[in-house]
């Protein structure tokens, strides 16, 4: 054989070697770096979240004796007690501040769990657990932040097991999901006397639903399009439903909101029923 084609042979050989061992560098950097950029993500939410819970149960336990404090300055005043001067303008502006600072923290903590949610989707895979939607419901009804009897009467009546049902998920991920659809149906179900909700679940074929409707002012018609875009706010919706969208699509199910103004807003969970 010639000099010139042992030549070409070596050079594609060479190349041929090169290629092969650049792509399984290339291969093992990516795997590495999405597990190191999982576990870096993990590690920011949960040192983000924690001080975020402190906090808010920090703002939860003054929110509940804050009253208890302003009523007993009250009657001190009125027995002409040697107290500090506190305008009842003050009072006001206290409760109007621990109301912002408990949104502020609500919004941050959505704000983590979008920013986990995008670092850990790489490898979701680790975070599926096999959930069952009844229990879920449960435990967020137990769990949700109750700021009235009203609420939790609203609440408590609205849950309808019609028909359990298991699915692939994440029980942190759903009961954040949950705790915001209810925070929504219960703020807008209170802005009428009557207003009421029903959370139902029905098994198909080939997916499962949940239903979560309120009977209330209802969302207007030209809001539907954008209610889970992140930029969209309204008084009672912020990056929850935004939160809420972008879990259900790593969960390869769907979320979506049906509504008609001064009459009701329903929101319809799909979830998948094949189940590993």
């Amino acid at each position: 054989m010639p000099n010139w084609s042992r030549f070409c042979y070596l050079t594609c050989g060479i190349n041929l070697t090169r290629f092969i061992l650049i792509g399984a560098v290339s291969l093992y950097m990516k795997e590495n770096f999405e597990n190191h950029l999982e576990i870096i993500g993990q590690s920011i939410a949960h040192d983000l979240r924690t001080p975020l819970l402190a906090v808010h149960s920090g703002i939860e336990g003054v929110k509940k004796y804050l009253p208890v404090l302003i009523d007993t300055y009250k009657q001190a005043a009125q027995h002409q007690l040697n107290l500090p001067d506190i305008q009842p303008r003050h009072f006001d502006m206290l409760e109007k501040a621990l109301n912002f600072a408990s949104q502020a923290t609500y919004c941050a903590n959505v704000y983590v769990n979008i920013l986990e949610l995008n670092l850990t989707r790489i490898n979701i895979g680790n975070l599926i657990e096999l959930c069952s939607m009844s229990d879920c419901l449960d435990k967020a009804i137990e769990k949700y932040p109750y700021k009235s009897d009203r609420e939790r009467l609203i609440l408590s009546k609205s849950i309808t097991h019609s028909e359990d049902f298991l699915f692939n998920g994440n029980k942190v991920y759903i009961n954040n999901l949950l705790l915001n659809l209810f925070s929504n149906s219960v703020y807008r179900a209170q802005r009428t006397e009557n207003g009421t909700i029903s959370i139902i679940t029905k098994k198909g074929k080939n997916e499962n639903y949940l239903y979560i409707k309120d009977t209330d002012i209802g969302l207007p018609s030209n809001e539907l399009e954008s209610v889970f875009l992140p930029t969209y706010r309204s008084q009672q919706h912020n990056l929850g439903l935004y939160f809420c969208k972008e879990l259900m699509r790593v969960l390869k199910g769907d979320i979506t909101c049906h509504a008609e103004e001064n009459c009701f807003t329903e929101f319809i969970l799909t979830f998948p029923s094949h189940i590993s």
